[in-house]
C-alpha cells in the first residue's frame, strides 16, 4: 500500500493502527503523521464479516473520533493494494466529510489511510529548521 500510495513511511512519518483498538483504547493521535487504520470493515464488530461487512460495521464509531483531528476537507482513500502484478491497486479517493459515503464501498481487503496534515508554522521547530537548512522557517514557507 505505501508503494500504491507513492509514500515515505519514514520521512513523513507513519502510524498503522487497528481500527477497533483505537477505539478501544480511547488512543489519540498527532495528525501530521500519516494513518493506516486496518480492519475498517469490521467496526464494532468482534469478527471480520467477509460476505457482506457493511451490514454490521459501525462507521460512525471511527467517523465521530476523527472529527477532532481533521478538516472536512481532508483527504481520504480507501486502499486495496493489488495481489499480483497484472493487477492494479484498488484506491478511492474522498474527502473527510465524505468518509461514510466512502467506507460504503469497504471489503475486508481495504484500508483506510489518512494522509498527514501539515503542521502549524509555529508548531515547527524554527532554530532545528535553521540548522538544517541554514535558513529561517519565516524565509521558507509563507502561510
Amino acid at each position: 500500500m505505501i508503494n500504491d500510495l507513492s509514500i515515505d513511511p519514514i520521512e513523513e512519518g507513519t502510524c498503522i493502527l487497528d481500527v477497533n483498538r483505537f477505539l478501544l483504547y480511547n488512543y489519540t493521535i498527532d495528525p501530521c503523521l500519516n494513518h493506516f487504520f486496518y480492519h475498517v470493515c469490521s467496526i464494532g464488530n468482534p469478527r471480520t464479516d467477509y460476505i457482506n461487512p457493511l451490514e454490521r460495521n459501525k462507521p460512525d464509531f471511527l467517523i465521530e473520533k476523527l472529527e477532532t483531528y481533521y478538516k472536512k476537507d481532508h483527504p481520504v482513500f480507501l486502499i486495496s493494494s493489488s495481489i499480483d502484478k497484472n493487477n492494479t491497486p484498488d484506491v478511492k479517493k474522498s474527502v473527510f466529510s465524505k468518509l461514510r459515503d466512502l467506507l460504503k464501498n469497504v471489503s475486508f481487503k481495504h484500508t483506510l489511510f489518512i494522509p498527514a496534515v501539515l503542521p502549524k508554522k509555529e508548531k515547527i521547530n524554527n532554530e532545528f529548521f535553521s540548522h538544517i537548512y541554514g535558513e529561517s522557517l519565516n524565509d521558507y514557507r509563507s502561510d
